[in-house]
């Protein structure tokens, strides 16, 4: 079992299932989450855990999904070959992955590593919608996400922003990230401006929902390039990197 100290509080391991679904269902939790997208309520997807004792079952199948998941992405869009010192994540649910990314990363990095993640998140809503729609709802405390991260001693400055009541922070990021989870995902637009003020050569690593209408995102590729695509049943992986002006993307 990969090496994670997880909080032990029902709230948080609730997130945790919304946030990376499959191997929940895959062990049986179906008519569980079936009535949160029902209800909302949250309790009984960890009680359906605790009654069939398949907590740590689930934990397991997980934390190796989204190991191997970042090692994909790593290794998918050279990531090891950039120079990345600050990232943002956009929607990072309880920050597992992005644990996987800056581990990955700065344990291969032979210059400088990444020292500074921002986390962006409308946290918590009183609403509940879920897919790829116009508004949604979020179900991720970016507290909670700061203290699990350091938790596992990530050993970077971690900086939190939730849009509903703070200003995005400058573009000054070498990489990007906006990915699928359960639970609402933003379509581009809503962070167009933000993703093209960064600087030639920054890096967006963008979940790019199959047949949804998403505006911002064409307005995204008329500054940025793909540079390398993961593609699944509900959406393309795409690695984008900002262009310098002559029509090709810079290197980080």
């Amino acid at each position: 079992m990969v090496e994670i100290k997880l909080k032990s509080d029902k709230e948080f391991i609730n997130n945790f299932i919304l946030q990376r679904t499959g191997a929940f269902l895959e062990l049986g939790g179906g008519a569980a989450f079936q009535e949160w997208q029902r209800s909302g309520r949250k309790n009984q997807l960890t009680d359906f855990l605790l009654q069939n004792n398949l907590t740590q079952e689930f934990l397991k199948k997980t934390l190796s999904q989204m190991s191997a998941e970042a090692k994909s992405i790593i290794s998918t869009f050279a990531l090891d070959k950039k120079l990345l010192t600050k990232i943002v994540s956009i929607g990072p649910g309880n920050g597992l992955l992005e644990l996987f990314l800056v581990r990955g990363l700065n344990d291969l990095a032979k210059e400088k590593k990444i020292n500074q993640v921002v986390l962006i998140d409308v946290e918590e809503t009183d609403t509940h919608e879920h897919n790829f729609r116009e508004s949604g709802s979020g179900y991720a405390s970016l507290q909670a996400t700061k203290e699990f991260l350091e938790l596992n001693e990530i050993g970077v400055d971690i900086s939190l922003v939730n849009p509903k009541h703070q200003t995005l922070p400058p573009s000054d990021f070498q990489m990007c990230c906006s990915f699928l989870s359960m639970g609402f995902h933003y379509p581009c637009n809503e962070y167009e401006e933000f993703i093209l003020n960064a600087s030639p050569g920054s890096m967006f690593l963008f979940d790019k929902r199959l047949g949804a209408p998403d505006p911002g995102f064409e307005n995204v590729m008329k500054q940025y390039k793909i540079v390398g695509k993961i593609n699944n049943g509900k959406a393309s992986r795409l690695g984008l990197i900002k262009s310098d002006g002559s029509g090709e993307p810079s290197n980080v």
